[in-house]
């Protein structure tokens, strides 16, 4: 996923920890499509300007 953003020009800003959890929680099916969008735009500053979102 993260070659693909960054092919893509998005890059994405989280600790190694938070990566790891998006990736067990996919694989398990903890984690579904609109969950793992909103935890892209929510950990790529550009995405987040784009949507008009700021973080709490």
């Amino acid at each position: 996923m993260l070659v693909f953003l960054k092919v893509n020009n998005i890059i994405i800003n989280c600790q190694d920890d938070d990566i790891i959890e998006l990736g067990f929680g996919i694989a398990s099916g903890k984690y579904n499509s609109s969950y793992i969008m909103e935890w892209i735009i929510s950990h790529c500053l550009s995405l987040m300007k784009y949507f008009n979102i700021t973080k709490p």
